[in-house]
């Protein structure tokens, strides 16, 4: 069995019955915010070893079979486990640049009225890619969970390229904005740059917008009108039609989002 590394019992405790197929599984199976706080919980966690596909123990169709006390529950483990991920080397990747983003992102607030931590976006945009748009492309996974540490941190492109490479941040590049320009020029070469923009950062971008709209579903930010919500939803709107032809899954759930709101589709490959 593998160890656990100190500090990380009361997850254990909390979720005993819990066996994590992939990475993207366990990034999103409990509160990301377990993860952002304690990066160690967060790798032995995720490097804990899952039931055997296709059966729980040993062909039963119970769910409940596959955990045992005592030595059975040992040797079932033991015998009937295989490593978390297909691959060890995507595992390491990511596990580096979650606990990346959570370092950079600490003590940052999103501006929705809970005030809910700023990891939890980047990690939800990772997540809408791999369970929603079916991306298993680690660069663009990797991208997602970085795409604000350039623009909303005193991270480089330089800084990540020594550490991600020149792929990811590369793609972090095109989906970051200039902050030293006026906010409505920015949101402008938002719209224009869009269709330029590379098939992996036009992923990053729907996912982002996807998170945000839905965000903005749920409740508006502190001191937004219901006016400035729908102003989002139109320019969302034409920045997405730049990024289309990308990823129809995700377009058609942003498409859905903006009927809802009256947003006019026209001129969309919708």
């Amino acid at each position: 069995m593998h160890a656990l590394l100190p500090g990380t019992r009361r997850f254990v405790d909390h979720f005993p019955r819990f066996t994590f197929d992939r990475l993207d599984s366990l990034l999103f199976a409990s509160d990301p915010l377990l993860f952002a706080s304690d990066p160690l919980l967060f790798a032995s966690v995720s490097l804990a070893p899952r039931a055997r596909r296709g059966s729980d123990v040993r062909g039963s169709s119970k769910p409940g079979n596959a955990w045992r006390s005592g030595a059975d529950r040992a040797a079932q483990q033991t015998t009937d486990s295989i490593p978390t991920m297909e691959s060890s080397s995507d595992v390491a990747l990511l596990l580096e640049t979650v606990n990346f983003a959570a370092e950079k992102h600490r003590n940052q607030r999103r501006k929705d009225a809970a005030g809910t931590p700023y990891i939890n976006h980047p990690i939800g945009v990772a997540r809408i890619l791999s369970h929603e748009a079916g991306v298993t492309d680690v660069c663009v996974l990797q991208a997602a969970l970085l795409h604000d540490t350039v623009e909303d941190t005193d991270t480089t492109l330089d800084e990540l390229q020594a550490r991600f490479g020149p792929v990811v941040s590369g793609i972090v590049a095109e989906v970051t904005d200039d902050k030293s320009l006026p906010k409505a020029e920015r949101k402008r070469l938002q719209v224009e740059h869009a269709r330029h923009c590379s098939p992996r950062a036009k992923l990053v971008k729907l996912a982002d917008k996807l998170y945000n709209l839905r965000d903005l579903e749920t409740g508006a930010p502190q001191g937004w009108s219901e006016e400035r919500v729908q102003q989002y939803f139109v320019w969302a709107c034409d920045v997405v039609k730049g990024l289309r032809g990308t990823n129809a899954a995700l377009e058609q759930k942003l498409d859905e989002l903006f009927t809802k709101r009256g947003v006019p589709l026209s001129g969309t490959n919708a």
